[in-house]
């Protein structure tokens, strides 16, 4: 038999893959029982067994006693591929209105282009499993620009099915029919947004979440992760139970808890963010107007997937990797994930009508004096500001990384921000576009002066030019504390085109800066 290709050991605060051959070294004399918990499937989720080697060369091995026997090693043999395809990604669903005897659930619709939406549109969602119900919605209840979530019941279901009348089947490319919904061992949700977690998703140590189960949870590794039960509700002469968990340290015990309800423990979860070119992000929606993109993978991704498949250019960083994509169809969808698609965005190629246009969101002093960098290095009088968008939105307002405060804005009226000490940032929204961001950092003299001498030194330099390489748009989000070289560098973007010798000194500035 051909030993399983697909298996991690707990090692380093984190599951890493091992060969069996490297098994065998570290357990030379026996087999090791899947119901020892040391070696796991990375395709499945469940412990397998590693055998004794007494008549042939030592392999990994799925137990016979599983309860899960859908593997697809197991069903395909080894060596199948960890891929998943574009139906693998799935609508959003979340969680909401939880008391101590109730909750519900909503599935949420992305924006589609406009060619898509269609005022004769109606969406019909069928829920499968435990309780079968139709939900009926007309097109007429979609936002346009930002996620729409629907209802679909107080009851939990094992599955989904969308249908759409009134429009192409192109829709479900954004919307795919079938969507996973409840498992009665165990559904996990980031307790936050509410939002249902993936299979195989990320989970980290001091965030919570809310686990939906119809069984008690063993509270046997109550030190290692916190376990409060918030809400009971019957449903079909059965008392489905949501609990409040959380991590508290990476320890094997955490994880192997987290596995249980096929979430993985990671210090660094996987993410997707766009370094290049200049965008307007939404949840799942990031439009741009270039021809090829530069986006920085985040996490234990081994798969990054383009639909329809586009020519990508991987460029690895230490764990972390910036991958540049060509832009060959007007909706690209990017997806990065293991086994299952864990984060994913569509980039949508189009005119960027008013992108940072300033009078989307006016902030000024309250003598009335605008303020427009990202980076402020002066407190505001009396730590206030006044910020007045054209459209509802809403501010968040951050003080050591924790969003502390959040103000909801009506189009055309101020909004007053008080209490602005050092360190302070606020995120201006429009809907659900970050629109805006400035921060009010203390810089020091010798920072300014430092400053000042580096830019007179980029600015002095004469010769070859070079065009613009994959890390340049990168380097910009390590210059916080030099917004005048920032802006230099962005022009230097926007042209194309950056001296050799400026570049050269520019990543010396750089690595100086990171070693002290």
């Amino acid at each position: 038999m051909t030993s399983l290709t697909h298996v991690c050991m707990w090692k380093n605060k984190g599951w890493e893959r091992i060969t069996a051959a490297e098994a065998a070294k570290l357990h030379p004399i026996g087999g090791v029982s899947a119901n020892s918990g040391l070696f796991m499937c990375e395709l499945c989720g469940q412990y397998v067994s590693l055998t004794n080697g007494s008549c042939r060369n030592r392999y990994f091995k799925h137990s016979r006693s599983e309860k899960n026997k859908d593997c697809p090693e197991r069903a395909l043999g080894a060596h199948v591929s960890m891929t998943y395809d574009f139906s693998d990604h799935e609508l959003p669903m979340r969680i909401k209105n939880i008391t101590r005897k109730n909750f519900e659930f909503e599935l949420g619709f992305i924006p589609v282009p406009y060619n898509l939406n269609s005022k004769q549109m109606k969406i019909i969602i069928t829920s499968k499993g435990f309780e079968e119900n139709k939900y009926i919605y007309s097109g007429e209840r979609l936002n346009i620009d930002g996620i729409t979530y629907l209802s679909i019941g107080e009851n939990p279901s094992t599955e989904f099915i969308v249908n759409v009348e009134g429009v192409k089947d192109d829709i479900y490319k954004f919307w795919p029919r079938k969507n996973n919904g409840i498992i009665s061992s165990g559904t996990v949700f980031d307790a936050n947004t509410g939002r249902k977690m993936v299979y195989d998703a990320d989970v980290i140590i001091g965030k919570k979440y809310f686990i939906l189960c119809i069984n008690r949870i063993d509270n046997s590794q109550s030190g290692h992760v916190s376990i409060k039960e918030i809400s009971c509700k019957e449903i079909l002469s059965e008392n489905w139970k949501i609990f409040e968990v959380v991590a508290n340290d990476y320890s094997e015990e955490s994880a192997k808890f987290f596995l249980e309800y096929h979430c993985r423990l990671t210090e660094s979860p996987i993410d997707i963010q766009q370094i290049w070119p200049i965008y307007i992000e939404n949840k799942y929606v990031i439009k741009h107007n270039q021809r090829n993109m530069f986006l920085h993978i985040k996490g234990n991704a081994s798969n990054i997937v383009a639909f329809p498949e586009a020519y990508k250019q991987k460029f690895d960083c230490y764990d972390e990797t910036i991958l540049k994509i060509e832009c060959n169809s007007r909706q690209q969808l990017i997806s990065a994930g293991r086994t299952k698609a864990l984060n994913y965005a569509y980039f949508w190629k189009e005119e960027l009508d008013g992108l940072g246009d300033n009078t989307k969101a006016q902030i000024t002093d309250i003598r009335g004096n605008f303020i427009d960098s990202e980076q402020i290095s002066t407190l505001p009088e009396n730590g206030k500001v006044l910020i007045k968008t054209q459209y509802d939105g809403f501010v968040e307002i951050i003080k050591n990384d924790k969003i502390v405060d959040k103000r909801l804005i009506n189009g055309d009226r101020r909004v007053e921000i008080d209490q602005i000490t050092w360190g302070t940032q606020i995120s201006i929204f429009v809907g659900l576009d970050l629109i805006k961001k400035i921060k009010f950092m203390k810089v020091h003299t010798q920072t300014i002066n430092d400053e000042n001498s580096i830019l007179e030194k980029l600015n002095s330099f004469s010769g070859k030019k070079i065009k613009v390489s994959h890390t340049i748009g990168s380097l910009a989000a390590r210059l916080d504390e030099y917004p005048k070289i920032k802006m230099w560098l962005y022009k230097r973007i926007r042209e194309n085109s950056i001296n050799e010798q400026a570049y050269k000194y520019l990543i010396f500035i750089i690595e100086r800066k990171i070693r002290n």
